[in-house]
């Protein structure tokens, strides 16, 4: 009987290998596979978490509209001679700021697993930077800028005007005061700038809400599919 070529070492050998070689790129196949569907389903679980994250910027970013709109329009009445100034309008209006609070720890944590890149939509991904990274820094500048005016104002004013007493978390001048407040330049100067502040902080609040109604209907839609 002769030999047969399945019985030579050597073609057991290189059979082996075969053998080997395909088993461990099935395992790497295998592996993949359970890697692509492990950061599809973190890419999943972060949007869902980025949807509850926009919620909760879309409420402050609203209060916080309300709230410079609110400030612009007692600035702009103490800058008006027209109007009579009360220790309130001084108060509430200039010598406040609004810092910006941003929710983005769902984003992050997309960014550290790399499950962001596992987002269909191409739009999606460019929206979702634009808005944690363009608007979040435009509304980080603005709120610094807004901080700035309101330091050197408060600076300004300790140093020239003198106060009354404490009440209610307000500083409380006489009427006398109140009128050389409204009378002087330099500190009018300073509330308009800051009052130009504002209009910019406005505009890109406005913006970004946009953008977070949109980005909400996108990652829906990226959701359901």
């Amino acid at each position: 009987m002769k030999n047969s070529i399945l019985n030579k070492p050597a073609f057991r050998y290189i059979f082996e290998i075969i053998v080997i070689v395909f088993s461990v790129t099935l395992s790497f196949y295998i592996q993949n596979v359970l890697n692509e569907k492990e950061k599809i389903e973190l890419k999943n679980l972060g949007l869902k978490g980025v949807l509850s994250d926009l919620k909760k910027d879309k409420e402050l970013f609203l209060l916080s509209v309300d709230q410079i709109k609110e400030r612009s329009l007692i600035i702009d009445s103490i800058i008006d001679p027209k109007f009579k100034i009360s220790n309130e309008m001084i108060n509430n209006g200039v010598k406040r700021y609004w810092g910006f609070i941003g929710q983005d720890r769902n984003y992050n944590s997309m960014l550290s697993t790399g499950s962001i890149e596992y987002i269909g939509n191409y739009v999606l991904q460019e929206k979702i930077h634009d808005y944690y990274i363009t608007e979040y820094n435009l509304l980080k500048d603005f709120a610094q800028q807004d901080e700035k005016h309101f330091n050197e104002i408060e600076k300004y004013m300790n140093s020239k005007f003198k106060v009354d007493y404490v009440e209610d978390f307000m500083f409380v001048y006489n009427e006398l005061t109140i009128k050389k407040i409204v009378l002087d330049e330099i500190l009018r100067n300073m509330y308009m700038q800051k009052q130009l502040s504002n209009d910019g902080y406005l505009f890109f609040l406005n913006r970004t809400l946009d953008l977070n109604t949109e980005l909400k209907k996108l990652i829906e839609l990226e959701l359901a599919n």
